[in-house]
């Protein structure tokens, strides 16, 4: 400690954050100077996220490991923690004092904060820090959907309210305004009874009559432009920060599913983002339609009833990680951040009870096989969604 005592404050902060999420808490306990400098540094925070979000400006420890949260049909919380460097995983129990005890609802997860519903509250809550909120009580008869806007630092909830209208509701969380109602939506009835998909800062309602996306951009809160499918499927999602579907197909017998990407088109080598330029790409088939993240080495993890999966697409085999003892209606990337609800203004902040760890079931048996004859190519995924 006599070498950190020298160091100055920016520097000793640049070194602490390198730390994973759960080593930079425990470090507040070594020293009043270093507790200062984690809990009362709005910049410390920030400086931890963009690491986080930017690998290659350093991320620590935290790099090449995959995180998820799922909520199991019972109303527990998993953490599900990957590491691609050294193949092994760990589960974690989510225990706390949920204001909620059946029927929850997972909305989604941003920068660390994950957000869960029942009828008419929400509940916003980082499992790191162990802060949670529960936000002004909202009447819905559908869904609830979290998002983050990374150029105003904006974490918003929207939500639904199905009667004899359609109305949008956003709260944003630090702002003080409650609830707004954005209007009525009459036009968008079928497609807004579903949960919604967030990805680059949009949320995306599938219109199952016209097998379109409807657009919502969540930081100009308003519609935009119609999305076309590339195909029927049967399931969408995001992976790896970029919005997919699957659509089934059947290779002698057997069910499998191509999966498509929703990829920046380029312009002169590149990438046309600012110019809203999109179009879908078929990159790879996979046995399961529920997938969670490409890794380096090209495979690809799934879900399916309580397991989660290893896809291999050179060889068109899974192995089984990962055995929980109930269904897992949804799993969610997630990283660990030290993201404060009370930083970014909310009140009435409340303290969770401390993670608790479960053992879960791992088998290394192959759980199926693909057709051999199908041809595979070789999958690079930054390079597929222009990056």
């Amino acid at each position: 400690m006599d070498y950190f005592k020298i160091l100055p404050a920016d520097i000793t902060a640049d070194i602490l954050s390198l730390l994973p999420a759960e080593s930079i808490l425990e470090c507040k306990s070594v020293s009043k100077t270093w507790n200062n400098l984690i809990s009362h540094r709005q910049s410390f925070y920030q400086m931890y996220l963009h690491r986080l979000l930017h690998p290659c400006a350093g991320s620590g420890s935290d790099s090449g490991k995959l995180v998820f949260l799922s909520l199991n049909k019972i109303g527990n919380f998993h953490y599900f923690e990957y590491n691609q460097s050294t193949k092994s995983q760990k589960t974690r129990r989510v225990n706390f004092a949920s204001p909620f005890r059946y029927h929850t609802r997972f909305a989604g997860s941003c920068n660390g904060l994950i957000c869960f519903a029942q009828d008419q509250f929400v509940c916003i809550c980082n499992p790191i820090t162990r802060e949670y909120v529960v936000l002004p009580e909202f009447k819905t008869g559908c869904d609830i959907n979290f998002g983050y806007v990374s150029s105003t630092n904006e974490y918003k909830v929207v939500g639904i309210e199905c009667d004899s209208d359609v109305k949008l509701h956003i709260y944003t969380l630090g702002s003080g305004k409650g609830w707004r109602n954005l209007g009525d939506f009459k036009s968008h009835v079928l497609c807004l009874s579903y949960r919604a998909i967030f990805a680059n800062e949009t949320l995306y309602f599938l219109d199952h009559g016209s097998q379109m996306f409807i657009t919502f951009d969540l930081a100009e809160e308003k519609f935009g432009e119609n999305l076309s499918l590339p195909r029927e499927i049967c399931r969408r999602g995001v992976l790896d920060g970029i919005l997919y579907v699957a659509a089934e197909v059947v290779v002698n017998g057997v069910e499998c599913y191509d999966i498509w990407l929703l990829k920046q088109k380029s312009v002169n080598n590149e990438t046309s983002e600012q110019q809203g330029l999109q179009s879908w790409s078929r990159e790879f088939r996979v046995g399961d339609k529920e997938l969670l993240a490409v890794t380096k080495r090209g495979g690809v993890l799934t879900y399916v009833d309580n397991y989660i999966n290893m896809y291999d697409t050179k060889t068109s085999t899974s192995r089984r990680l990962v055995k929980f003892n109930n269904r897992l209606n949804r799993v969610y990337p997630h990283k660990n951040t030290l993201v404060s609800l009370k930083e970014l203004g909310e009140e009435d902040i409340k303290v969770m009870r401390s993670i608790e760890i479960e053992e879960t079931k791992s088998s290394e048996q192959p759980s199926k096989q693909l057709p051999q004859h199908f041809h595979h190519t070789k999958f690079n995924f930054r390079k597929a969604c222009g990056l």
